[in-house]
């Protein structure tokens, strides 16, 4: 696999990504394996339909799914290799999917600025002390108090900071769509017993600290193709991001 950067700006970076003829040729093969034993196709037992037919009936729809998963096998590895870390859900560029030929795409993805602080030795600084009375800090630990209790096992209302039930439900609403959805989020990741579990543990620690803006980009912002079938709806991510695994463990626990 071949992997070039191109500088666009200091936050962003155009990634270009070359994969091999005989890897896409072994994820075709492989796409097509699968289609034949899942594949109804009139005039031929399940399982024994020949090649030929495969792609006369579902040629643009391999390539489509072929091109995803060698864009979600191959990105993350193309990002290691640069050591690239992106901050937002990068933008994909692919090229046409042909058999017996390279595939190559492009990303344009947002990283961290590097910041350069200089001349700040010697520099005077004045530290500000603040009091905080026990009524501040029992303010303090009721609201944290309502924070567990509307994650774990309901409403605190009793001792939200406001004078009656309708309030204190609305204070509620307002709290946990504010900014308790990222927590929420968080705290129903299950932690899986074995070798994953510490790999679980720290991605739950990461989003409870992440930055909002970062995770609408990884868990809300997710562009998708919706596409009805007779008996159901498929829908189809257009985009790849480093928490979508997560994601995805995510919405195994809501049995969406």
């Amino acid at each position: 696999m071949k992997v070039n950067v191109e500088e666009i700006s200091p936050i962003k970076k155009k990634v270009h990504v070359e994969v091999p003829e005989d890897h896409v040729a072994k994820e075709i093969d492989s796409f097509y394996d699968e289609l034949k034993k899942k594949s109804k196709i009139k005039g031929f037992r399940p399982g024994k339909a020949p090649r030929s037919i495969l792609e006369r009936y579902f040629k643009d729809y391999t390539k489509g799914e072929v091109l995803q998963r060698l864009i979600q096998e191959t990105f993350p590895k193309a990002l290691s290799e640069i050591s690239c870390s992106p901050v937002a859900p990068p933008a994909f560029d692919p090229q046409e999917l042909e058999i017996g030929k390279p595939f190559r795409y492009a990303a344009i993805v947002e990283v961290k600025p590097e910041i350069k602080i200089e001349d700040y030795a010697g520099m005077n600084l004045e530290g500000k002390k603040e009091d905080v009375g026990d009524e501040e800090l029992e303010e303090r630990l009721k609201s944290l108090q309502n924070l567990h209790a509307q994650l774990k096992q309901g409403v605190c209302a009793l001792q939200a900071p406001v004078d009656s039930l309708v309030s204190n439900w609305a204070y509620m609403v307002m709290t946990a769509l504010a900014w308790n959805l990222k927590a929420w989020l968080a705290l129903q990741l299950p932690e899986q017993p074995g070798r994953w579990a510490e790999q679980h543990r720290e991605q739950k620690q990461a989003i409870l600290t992440m930055e909002f803006k970062t995770f609408v980009n990884a868990f809300m912002r997710l562009p998708c193709q919706i596409i009805r079938t007779s008996r159901r709806l498929v829908y189809r991510l257009l985009s790849w991001n480093p928490w979508q695994p997560v994601f995805f463990r995510l919405l195994d626990v809501l049995r969406c």
